[in-house]
Order: C-alpha cells, then sequence, then structure tokens
C-alpha cells in the first residue's frame, strides 16, 4: 500500500481501473466500501486537525444519487498535485467516472494520514477484496489453478511509542466450505454462514 500512497508505477491508475470494473460489477457494495472510508476516516481522524473531506454523515445511496453530492465534494480532493493523474485517466480511459477517482483519492490520502498520525490504526475495511491469480511455474500449482485473496496491509511505526504496527485489511468470509473425511474417495461438504 506504501507504493500506491507514493503512485509508485503508477498505480493509481491501476486501482482507479479496479475500483471502476468492481463499482460497474457492485455499485450497492462500491457505496458501501465509500461510506465505510468515510466513516474510518471520521472515527481515526474526526478529532484531530486534519480537514474532513466529506461530512461525517455520508449522503444515501438513493439508487445511486450519492454521487452527484460525493461530486459535489471534488474541490476536497482535487488539487494541482493531482490535476494530471485526473488528466492521465481520462486519456487513457476516455471517460471518468468521477466518484470512483474522488474514492481512490479519498483512499490515498486516508492510507497516507495513517502513515503520518500518532494513533495507531489496526483494521483497513474500506477496500474491496481483491482476488488474483499468481504465475504459477510448478505443475502441481498449474493443476490447481486457484485464485487467491490479497490482503492489503500497511506497515509503520507509530510515531508516540516507536513500535511497528500493521494495519490490515479484515477479510470477512461470505461462505465457509468445511471438507469433512477428506482421507475417503467421496468428499462430503458443507457451507457455514
Amino acid at each position: 500500500m506504501e507504493h500506491f500512497i507514493q503512485n509508485k508505477n503508477n498505480l493509481f491508475s491501476s486501482f482507479y481501473k479496479c475500483f471502476c470494473k468492481y463499482k460497474n460489477a457492485y455499485p450497492v457494495e462500491f457505496y458501501k466500501y465509500f461510506k465505510q472510508l468515510n466513516d474510518d476516516w471520521h472515527y481515526y481522524f474526526g478529532k484531530s486537525l486534519i480537514k474532513a473531506p466529506f461530512k461525517s454523515k455520508f449522503p444515501a445511496y438513493a439508487n445511486g444519487e450519492y454521487k452527484a453530492e460525493v461530486i459535489r465534494y471534488s474541490s476536497n480532493f482535487i488539487s494541482d498535485d493531482n490535476k494530471s493523474l485526473l488528466t492521465d485517466i481520462e486519456e487513457d480511459n476516455g471517460e471518468i467516472s468521477y466518484e470512483v477517482f474522488i474514492y481512490t483519492l479519498y483512499l490515498q490520502k486516508f492510507l497516507s494520514e495513517i502513515i503520518r498520525h500518532s494513533k495507531p490504526v489496526w483494521w483497513i475495511n474500506c477496500i474491496p477484496n481483491i482476488m488474483y491469480s499468481p504465475i504459477l511455474s510448478f505443475e502441481r500449482g498449474r493443476n490447481r489453478q486457484g485464485l487467491f485473496i490479497y490482503q492489503a496491509y500497511l506497515s509503520y511505526i507509530e510515531s508516540v511509542y516507536g513500535s511497528l504496527v500493521v494495519a490490515q485489511q479484515r477479510i470477512w468470509a461470505d461462505t465457509i466450505i468445511v471438507v469433512e473425511n477428506k482421507e475417503q474417495e467421496k468428499i462430503v461438504c458443507y457451507k457455514l454462514h
């Protein structure tokens, strides 16, 4: 996540594209993560001197109408420092999803404030789960064709006591599959909720 904060290797644009795909496939869930990001900002930094980009009460989803309210706050995010990001994304994609762009900027700002702020942040709850398929060069791995969930984390030295803090993304399983009698020929599986 440190590379994302610093936009190394143009990671901002890569995250933006992933978040756009996610928002298009799951608009309500994307909204929930955006709202959670705002809630987390106010929980951790609400009483500090840092100016909040949004009011503590995030706009209601209202069939996607929250976007207009989010765009009203774009001046709190878009500055001379990051206008080039906006231009690059517009050139690459032809159009821009302002709510995704603002979410990505907000996430970047939130993560950078975690590092600067003295209060430890242990959980990152405001990022959708990202799945990836690793490049496997050995036969056993190729046969499994597995997908993995990337668990985002941010490691930093807390400023008051100088201790290492690892803020981790929580991964909540929608379904848990329990395999019984895995040594037998016929495997029985059942789901827990």
